[in-house]
């Protein structure tokens, strides 16, 4: 019983997190301008994903 208990509040602990995330991200798009600061901060670190890819030896 307690390993069931254990497996729900943390599923509801997740489901919490992934609403509050959700919520914060809608907010953000909602105002303009933060919203295009936001897509140019990812632009830029879009450009160090492939940093040293083409030298890496796997």
């Amino acid at each position: 019983m307690s390993v069931l208990l254990e497996k729900a509040v943390e599923a509801y602990r997740r489901q919490c997190i992934f609403q509050q995330a959700n919520a914060a991200y809608a907010a953000l798009r909602s105002d303009p301008k933060a919203w295009a600061e936001e897509v140019a901060e990812r632009q830029e670190w879009e450009g160090t994903l492939g940093d040293d890819l083409a030298e890496a030896k796997l």
